[in-house]
């Protein structure tokens, strides 16, 4: 029995140890003063952009915020798209043009300390499915965004393909019987889908 054990043990260190470590494809830039704000509670607004319909960015929401819960220190709170209609300066709220004043005015609603405010950049079929997010955490003190995580995927690119499978393999198992990485890699939806939960990983 030790013997069995013994040699089970081995086989499952000789495994980790295959296990290379990927580059990751997400950046992040944090501000110099991120660590003096206090981030109890963060909202998640659904994603917006150009080629995102607002089911798509709602469904972008859910798939980040699951990603973040139980991975940060703070409590994930998704806002929904008809409260936010009820705040007049909510819809310049996107990247590059966050309005401080609507960051305050959902803060005060929903007690918040900050918020995360989440850009589709790219989402194309051709020649090949390409995907790009942007994500700003926004302090609700300042109305600025104190951490940006970005990514772009490309479905015709080695590194993608190898961090989707990893990624498949480690949080979709059961899922990845039914639907590889390449049905993943020709749906620009799928891959931006990654691309969010690449992102979230680095908060």
């Amino acid at each position: 029995m030790r013997r069995c054990l013994a040699a089970l043990a081995l086989v499952l260190a000789a495994c980790s140890a295959t296990r290379t470590e990927l580059e990751p494809l997400a950046r992040a830039r944090v501000a110099s003063d991120y660590g003096t704000y206090s981030l109890r509670r963060v909202g998640v607004l659904p994603f917006v952009g150009e080629a995102v319909e607002v089911e798509h960015g709602k469904a972008l929401q859910r798939t980040f915020a699951a990603e973040l819960v139980g991975h940060v220190p703070f409590e994930v709170v998704p806002l929904d798209v008809a409260d936010l209609e009820e705040v007049p300066q909510h819809d310049p709220l996107r990247r590059g043009r966050t309005q401080p004043e609507a960051v305050l005015e959902l803060a005060r609603r929903y007690r918040l300390d900050g918020m995360l405010v989440g850009t589709v950049t790219e989402l194309s079929t051709w020649p090949h499915a390409r995907a790009g997010i942007e994500v700003d955490l926004v302090a609700s003190e300042t109305g600025m965004a104190i951490w940006t995580g970005r990514i772009h995927v490309d479905a015709a690119q080695q590194s993608t393909r190898e961090h989707l499978q990893r990624w498949l393999d480690d949080t979709r198992s059961t899922q990845a019987e039914l639907e590889g990485a390449d049905v993943w890699l020709m749906s620009p939806r799928r891959l931006v889908e990654f691309a969010a939960a690449q992102v979230a990983g680095l908060l």
